[in-house]
């Protein structure tokens, strides 16, 4: 779970991290809402994992701060114990010797995380390679934009955004035929930021796949999943609304 909660710092900022009987689950808006995040990591991902209380929350950001003295690749051993106002973290870790670290913090959330919207009207769904999305992201190019092309498929291309112009632009597009199109219904364009999904690649190796839905000037959803599963989740963006 640690190796997991750096490598997508970068993406969810400050948010909500909780633990129920299930698993973890982090959860993230990010200040402009622009981008939505939902990431659970089930059970089964951790050697042993146990709530032995009523499901609860903490600041993501707090936790992070707790685990920066320790290594990706360290096997921590994660004691949460709550009083009235606060909450002790045990953190155990192998260094030779065991090593015990206490943290403390007030940053326990009340009530329930903020529970993603179900979108509605993502009629053209792809799956897209890590890889391309790091080609397509990789130059200076302000937006991405998803197209569908009639019964040919759709297509995937950098744009600029009309409102920030630069002095240059490199142009590219990855072709997506019917075949390879899991469902495409109506024709439809979007325009998304290339900075948010520049921030998801980071987070997966070339190899992963996302399976990505969009709607005509709609927020898209890309989803993916880790691990045979036992990791998942989406993330949510919203489209540049561009004068037609």
């Amino acid at each position: 779970m640690f190796k997991f909660l750096k490598t997508t710092e970068p993406i969810y900022g400050n948010g909500a991290i909780y633990f129920d009987y299930a698993g973890v689950g982090i959860v993230q808006v990010n200040a402009s809402h622009v981008a939505m995040v939902n990431t659970f990591l089930d059970r089964q991902v951790f050697e042993r994992y146990e709530v032995l209380s009523e499901p609860f929350y903490l600041d993501y950001e707090s936790l992070l701060e707790a685990l920066q003295p320790f290594r990706f690749d360290d096997e921590l051993e994660i004691v949460f114990d709550f009083s009235q106002d606060s909450i002790d973290v045990k953190i155990s870790v192998e260094h030779g010797n065991k090593k015990t670290y206490f943290w403390q913090s007030d940053e326990l959330l009340d009530g329930e995380v903020t529970s993603l919207p179900e979108l509605s009207g993502l009629d053209n769904s792809f799956e897209l390679e890590n890889e391309d999305i790091r080609l397509l992201t990789k130059y200076n190019s302000e937006c991405l934009r998803f197209q569908t092309l009639s019964e040919h498929g759709l297509k995937v291309s950098t744009d600029k955004d009309d409102r920030q112009p630069t002095d240059y632009q490199v142009y590219m597009e990855i072709l997506i035929e019917s075949e390879s199109v899991k469902e495409l219904k109506q024709n439809a364009r979007s325009l998304y930021a290339s900075d948010y999904l520049r921030n998801i690649s980071k987070t997966f190796n070339k190899t992963q796949t996302f399976s990505i839905v969009y709607g005509d000037d709609y927020p898209t959803q890309v989803n993916f999943e880790r691990e045979n599963g036992a990791i998942s989740g989406f993330y949510y963006i919203a489209p540049r609304i561009e004068s037609r």
